[in-house]
């Protein structure tokens, strides 16, 4: 049963490069839907085609690592083949008669000759032979802990390498596409997803031994007895397509299962960051009879899987037993198998037919969670198709950079994919002068919040363009536009780790210095003051410091980027008045000693003076503005300085 795990806001992780698994992704998603009972055939192939694109996803990652995975189990697979055949000199050397012409006698005939040639004595037979048994028996446990360990290095390796490529599609994507999406949908696909696509790679390798050890025992009992073995052959034959049908309706109980973990996973999600509203409200019972709900219902769709899988293994045994037995009663009866033959052929059937219910309960397990791996491929193409550019065939010949105006110019935008749906901002025309504070204000869902993500290059516009200096940006230059820009939000999260660490997130060369100035600058020099100063763990989310003192450190760690344009979303919000002054005269500071060292400097560092665009509600903050656009129903209503606006309000 999967764990309910919390998420986060999506940050950029530091790892290793992962290997080359790009052929894997080629193909598209079409056929990632899934079938119901009445469309069985089709989903079985579903399945197989599932299963084979995770057989070629898990080669491309390391192709060495997988092949010596599959040649270990090939050589336990002989080992276990050899240790059987080894029980007709065992039988023999102990008295058994192998008469007649069979190849039961043949093989012990042989081995007898060897011993003989060998010069051992008559009376060694037994033990010798009985050593060389358990010496394979040795040989084959070697190789079983070979395989389970290189089993799990390469699961882990692959999973890695999934795992990254997933999460790299996911920050990579369009910043308007990924608030169009729930929180916990994220979650779910990076832990519990991953984390089936694991279970099934190390299912496929298991079922690749089976299979081999399967094909073995046939071969073997084939050359004992062609007649019996093909009958076994056609029986089961007959057992796996009766229950044909059942692997498809697997699969379904599998996607409905995957659905209902990821609808529990995605209301943990919103209800644990919203347990203040929650218990302000009163609503524990409520809220937690919701959540029992969606558990249930997980837990329906689980039960309703394991029941799938416990009455097809049972058929499929009670059929088996059945086949075995008569099998049995036509060799002694009909085909009149001798005796020692068949004592051999016991042993191979014994083994045989677990192993072939263990072939077919895999199988539905496999079909049971390969649809989260159609799941994660279909995520990571999705994302692929709203990815952003990475803006590097622009980096030689275009740096975008703030020298005189950054314009919206006409700009519609809707959250909405489609054209008849509502419109956050309307027409708006607005210009942010390089060197000045613009502060842009107006009621809760007028777009100021909208035209800050527009300006920072996280959204582009429905209709209208984003002008720099005159020049529309382009798609491809917006994230060499982002690494001028410096960001401050209404809700600021901080990461579980230290204030260094929090602060070297937008700066990793950083020295000391420059962190001590971005501090100052943010008036949060009080992370010198406590306990562990600068590698003081702030606790998850930033939480064991106050909103204020979180918000000071998150401005610090924008002004440590030493940004170009730096947006400022409702931050001061959380503070008093004496630090929202201290803060906007430190940024005035800050714009004055940039507009002195605008010149050539600037321009051979591709930046230029500081500017400030200022989302806010607070006159003490809106009159220190340049210049100021009010917002109403995604319009701009008025423009001007703090004293035009007012003037012309009062009119």
């Amino acid at each position: 049963m999967a764990g309910c795990g919390g998420g986060g806001n999506v940050a950029t992780m530091h790892s290793p490069a992962p290997p080359n698994a790009d052929s894997a992704f080629t193909e598209k998603s079409a056929d990632f839907g899934v079938g119901v009972e009445g469309q069985a055939t089709g989903v079985v192939g579903s399945t197989w085609r599932t299963a084979l694109r995770l057989v070629r996803f898990s080669v491309a990652v390391d192709a060495r690592a997988y092949a010596l995975t599959v040649a270990t189990a090939l050589a336990g697979s002989l080992t276990e083949g050899v240790g059987l055949v080894l029980l007709l000199p065992l039988l023999s050397a102990a008295g058994m008669n192998f008469g007649g012409s069979s190849t039961a006698s043949r093989l012990s005939g042989a081995s007898q000759r060897i011993l003989t040639t060998a010069g051992v004595p008559h009376w060694l037979w037994l033990p010798v032979v009985l050593g060389v048994f358990l010496a394979t028996g040795a040989l084959r446990s070697m190789l079983r802990r070979s395989q389970s360990m290189m089993n799990y290095t390469t699961t882990t390796r692959v999973h890695l390498a999934l795992s990254r490529r997933v999460y790299e599609s996911v920050v990579r994507a369009q910043w308007g596409f990924l608030v169009r999406q729930r929180a916990g949908r994220w979650t779910h696909l990076l832990t519990e997803e991953l984390r089936n696509v694991s279970d099934a790679i190390s299912l496929s390798l298991s079922l690749i031994n089976l299979g081999c050890l399967t094909l073995l025992y046939l071969w073997i009992a084939l050359k004992l007895s062609a007649p019996m073995t093909g009958l076994v052959l056609a029986m089961g034959g007959g057992l796996m397509l009766l229950e044909r049908r059942s692997l498809g309706r697997m699969r379904a109980s599998g996607e409905e299962f995957a659905e209902s973990v990821g609808e529990v996973y995605a209301a943990t999600e919103e209800h644990l960051s919203n347990l203040k509203s929650v218990k302000t409200y009163n609503a524990e019972e409520r809220d937690a009879q919701h959540f029992a709900g969606l558990c249930r219902e997980m837990a329906r769709h689980a039960v309703g899987a394991a029941k799938q899988q416990a009455a097809s293994s049972f058929r499929f045994e009670a059929g088996t037993l059945a086949a075995l037995g008569a099998v049995i009663l036509l060799a002694l009866g009909v085909l009149h198998v001798q005796a020692a033959t068949m004592l051999m052929l016991l042993a191979i059937f014994t083994r045989l037919m677990p192993q072939l219910a263990n072939l077919q309960s895999q199988t539905h397990q496999l079909a049971g969670i390969l649809p989260s791996f159609d799941h994660v491929l279909a995520i990571e193409t999705e994302c692929a198709a709203h990815a952003e550019g990475d803006g590097a065939e622009e980096v030689a010949t275009v740096r975008p950079s703030l020298e005189r105006e950054l314009r919206l110019e006409d700009v519609w935008y809707s959250y909405q994919a489609s054209e008849d749906t509502e419109f956050v901002l309307r027409g708006i025309d607005l210009g942010i002068e390089a060197g000045l504070l613009t502060a842009v204000v107006g009621p809760s869902g007028a777009g100021k919040s909208t035209v800050a993500d527009l300006v920072n290059g996280l959204l582009q516009p429905t209709r209208g363009r984003l002008l720099l200096d005159g020049r529309a940006l382009t798609p491809s230059e917006l994230r060499q536009w982002r690494r001028q820009v410096g960001y401050v939000g209404q809700e600021t999260v901080l990461f579980h780790q230290s204030v260094r660490d929090n602060l070297l997130w937008a700066k990793p060369e950083a020295s000391e210095d420059e962190l001590r100035a971005a501090l100052e600058q943010a008036s949060a020099g009080f992370v010198y003051e406590l306990r562990g100063g600068l590698e003081t763990v702030v606790g998850d989310r930033g939480v064991l410091l106050s909103s204020g003192e979180r918000q000071r450190i998150a401005l610090a760690r924008a002004l440590l980027r030493q940004p170009t344009l730096l947006i400022l979303d409702e931050a001061t919000n959380a503070l008093d008045v004496e630090n929202e002054a201290r803060i906007l005269d430190s940024i005035r500071e800050a714009m004055r000693s940039t507009k002195q060292d605008a010149g050539l400097n600037a321009k051979q560092s591709g930046r230029g003076a500081l500017t400030v665009l200022m989302i806010a509600h607070r006159p003490s903050a809106v009159r220190r503005a340049d210049r100021i656009f009010e917002l109403e129903d995604g319009r701009v209503l008025r423009s001007g300085t703090w004293e035009e606006i007012n003037r012309e309000a009062h009119r």
